[in-house]
């Protein structure tokens, strides 16, 4: 049987559309230092999250929200609840960040959003049928593999030494962009997948799957399924089984 926790958990998970394996090892972690009550989860404080328990900050966030629901929905006086906002709110700054001395501009290129990003590595292209195939369903691959498992280091880390990564998709400045747009940041000789795979790499292989539905007939590929990202292949080659 679901324990408290566990529930809250998989409620939480099935928010940030992930499946309940890809919620298991945060239940382990909270269970590992005895954090087995959503009482005992609203004394955490925000060093233990970051430090200890090491939580995305997304998933913080939303943990936080839902237990000062959960709170008022138990009966709890207005006061405390309407703490627990405050104290959320403020951690939230929509104050634009000052610039520092050293800090780059964002270049146009990467200031674009999957779509664009796409629509710009066609250029690249030459609208060059073959090509496009093959480099977004490499991404297609990249991405599915990540969102099946979050937690696996060898899925997250891209070695940008390989040829195929070279040809396929780091040879073209948009699709380099592209995955800066899904988490990745580029560090020696590899891409990383920065913090947990969130929804900007859901939306980015969405919108992959958008591009080759909505150009099927001219990329002569067909869609098998509707868009799920734990389909084990989300396109095909035209009369291929």
């Amino acid at each position: 049987m679901e324990s408290e926790v566990e529930a809250f958990m998989f409620k939480i998970g099935a928010k940030l559309k992930k499946k309940p394996d890809a919620m298991q090892p945060f239940i382990d972690k909270l269970n590992e230092n005895w954090y087995d009550s959503l009482d005992s989860m609203r004394e955490i404080d925000d060093d233990t999250w970051n430090n200890v328990l090491k939580f995305p900050s997304r998933l913080i966030k939303l943990i936080k929200d839902e237990l000062g629901s959960d709170s008022g929905a138990e009966g709890a006086s207005a006061e405390p609840d309407c703490k627990h906002r405050k104290s959320v709110e403020e951690t939230i700054d929509t104050s634009k960040p000052k610039a520092r001395k050293g800090d780059v501009e964002m270049t146009s290129e990467e200031s674009k959003g999957p779509k664009e990003c796409l629509k710009a590595f066609y250029k690249e292209t030459g609208d060059d049928v073959s090509v496009i195939v093959k480099s977004l369903k490499t991404l297609t691959t990249i991405l599915t593999n990540i969102i099946q498992n979050p937690m696996e280091k060898k899925f997250r880390s891209l070695d940008s030494t390989k040829k195929p990564m070279q040809e396929k998709i780091l040879k073209y400045r948009s699709l380099v962009s592209f995955l800066k747009q899904c988490g990745f940041e580029e560090k020696e000789g590899e891409f990383l997948l920065k913090g947990f795979p969130g929804e900007d790499l859901n939306n980015s292989l969405e919108c992959i799957y958008a591009e080759l539905k909505d150009n099927g007939d001219k990329f002569g590929v067909k869609i098998k399924s509707n868009f799920d990202p734990y389909a084990e292949a989300i396109v095909s080659r035209s009369g291929e089984t």
